[in-house]
């Protein structure tokens, strides 16, 4: 696990966008809670 700049552990995963099924809408970007997502 990483740790986060206050020293709490913050879990990782990666993300995967299905390009073909993708709209190209950009509301993943705009839901995303981490922000990890431009």
């Amino acid at each position: 696990m990483a740790r986060s700049q206050n020293g709490t552990s913050t879990r990782r995963g990666h993300i995967l966008i299905q390009q073909d099924i993708c709209k190209g809408c950009g509301l993943c970007i705009s839901v995303c809670p981490q922000h990890v997502i431009e």
